[in-house]
């Protein structure tokens, strides 16, 4: 660390070629302690003292170093040094205890001082010290030391919650806001979602966490953040809808009797389920296929729905989905004009995957014309999708 004060004395031995004569120039210098109140242990998990120096006691300072516990430096003499406490987090300043050995070749005692000390400036011809507030305010002489103490207590750290999007829910016992809570303290938070909401999952200072509830030990500072979804709801579109409703007519042997056609990377992704299909749709070909993969769905036929699909998220009306590494969404529409037709697409490939494995799961429900959101929650975070981790979370009536 840079100082702008260098040491101006050093020891310096001269010895005379004729006498042998020694003369001895002391040094002067300040050393740092740290320590906790009531346990009366060093702490070193930061440096909070900042020294700073002056000609007079009123100033003006300017910045002489951060030292930490166990630090020494060397100062100036006949100068003023202010010293200011900066704890670290769960921490606050309790009190000093300055110890001064006066200057000259002799050491003339050790003085104590452990409250505030109130007066007059201390004469500058002996190394002097005021306490004021949490500041301690050293005078060094010539040659003369001082060791400072910085004692701190325990406090708290100070736990943020929030929720994502703001009105969406509540969190319990601690609501939204900063709180301080006591070192080591446990505290579990509980998500409460309003009316149309639906509790998705926590980010704990910035990681995600998919767990109800989320305890957290106060060993540091802290930011929780509950997201939310808005629940699965029907829609009225002011598109006519055919009517009666009616069921799908599923072809013999479905789906093993369906062709496919799609994106080339969607296909390849979903190889391994697409394979039990009797094979690729020729160009053009309607009728009994599954279309697969955002881009080659065309035409794409939720746009009449007022719904976009872009890369990572679908957003219909007033509700957006959006995908990240747990969790993913798909869209399914679809058709008995013409013979049997699927449409798949998801916010990325594994979206379109969860839309053809809940497609699948789901044949003998389906009915014409039906346009579905499909979420996967990666509950037991491997990555791999589960027909039990699918669910509707939008649909539009038939």
């Amino acid at each position: 660390m840079e100082r702008i004060l260098v040491a101006t004395l050093v020891a310096i031995l001269l010895v005379t070629p004729l006498t042998g004569l020694a003369i001895v120039i002391n040094v002067s210098d300040i050393g740092f302690g740290v320590k906790e109140v009531s346990a009366g242990t060093a702490i070193t998990a930061c440096d909070p003292i900042e020294m700073e120096v002056s000609s007079s006691l009123s100033g003006p300072y300017s910045p002489a170093g951060t030292y930490g516990h166990g630090d020494t430096t060397l100062v100036e003499p006949s100068l003023w040094y202010r010293l200011t406490p900066h704890p670290c987090s769960g921490y606050s300043f309790d009190h000093w205890v300055v110890s001064l050995s006066y200057g000259g070749d002799i050491t003339d005692g050790i003085g104590t001082v452990e409250a505030m000390i109130s007066g007059t400036q201390p004469s500058r011809e002996l190394t002097s010290v005021v306490i004021t507030g949490n500041r301690a305010y050293v005078y060094i002489n010539e040659g003369s030391s001082a060791k400072v103490t910085l004692y701190l207590k325990r406090t708290g750290h100070r736990l943020t919650v929030a929720v994502d999007p703001v009105g969406s829910g509540e969190v319990s016992p601690y609501g939204v806001g900063v709180h301080t809570l006591s070192h080591g303290f446990v505290v579990t938070l509980n998500p409460n979602a309003h009316a149309g909401w639906e509790f998705s999952h926590w980010t704990l200072d910035g990681v995600a966490k998919y767990t109800k509830k989320l305890s957290i030990k106060m060993n540091s500072d802290h930011k929780a953040v509950a997201h939310f979804n808005k629940k699965e709801r029907h829609v009225t579109v002011s598109i006519p809808m055919p009517q009666p409703i009616k069921t799908c007519p599923l072809p013999d042997g479905w789906p093993r009797s369906a062709k496919y056609r799609g994106y080339s990377e969607d296909l390849e992704y979903n190889s391994d389920i697409l394979g039990n299909l009797s094979g690729k749709a020729g160009l053009g070909e309607e009728g009994n296929v599954m279309f697969v993969g955002w881009l080659a769905v065309r035409p794409q036929p939720w746009s009449k729905y007022n719904i976009q699909l872009g890369e990572g998220r679908i957003t219909m009306n007033n509700s957006m989905f959006i995908s990240d590494e747990h969790r993913d969404f798909g869209i399914v529409h679809l058709t008995c004009e013409g013979g049997f037709n699927a449409r798949l697409a998801g916010t990325t490939k594994v979206g379109t995957r969860a839309a053809l494995i809940w497609v699948l799961e789901n044949r003998w429900k389906l009915v014409d014309k039906t346009l579905v959101v499909v979420g996967w929650n990666d509950t037991d975070m491997d990555g791999i999708i589960q027909p039990e981790e699918l669910e509707k979370v939008y649909s539009v009536p038939s």
